[in-house]
């Protein structure tokens, strides 16, 4: 797709907003009509089979919110367990600190905002 870009403003000269926008929706309409092609209009879903959603007993009942919070695959409740796991690792440990430390060294000059190089 940058080759298709490239082209239409190197070539055509297109304006870059414009040309980017525009290779930017092909790319995210491409794989639906290819979808669509593949398995129709209706669509065969995810092939893998899923294990539902988990009910967390009690919570799962609480009107309005329980179904949409405490009733979810299990792959959720193992993403939100991992928030405060990741948050440890960031700023309690050693790896953390380098971590976050790499994003204050810049091997590069600043440039002016201008654009002007």
């Amino acid at each position: 797709m940058s080759a298709v870009f490239a082209a239409w403003v190197v070539g055509a000269r297109a304006n870059q907003i414009v040309a980017g926008t525009a290779v930017t929706l092909a790319c995210v309409v491409s794989p639906v009509a290819v979808y669509r092609q593949a398995f129709g209009a209706g669509g065969a879903g995810s092939l893998a089979p899923d294990a539902g959603p988990v009910r967390l007993p009690g919570l799962a009942a609480v009107p309005l919110v329980g179904p949409a919070l405490f009733a979810q695959p299990i792959l959720t409740y193992a993403a939100a367990a991992l928030v405060p796991l990741v948050w440890w690792g960031l700023y309690r440990t050693r790896w953390g600190l380098a971590l976050r430390a790499t994003e204050r060294q810049h091997p590069w000059p600043e440039l002016p905002a201008s654009g002007s190089h």
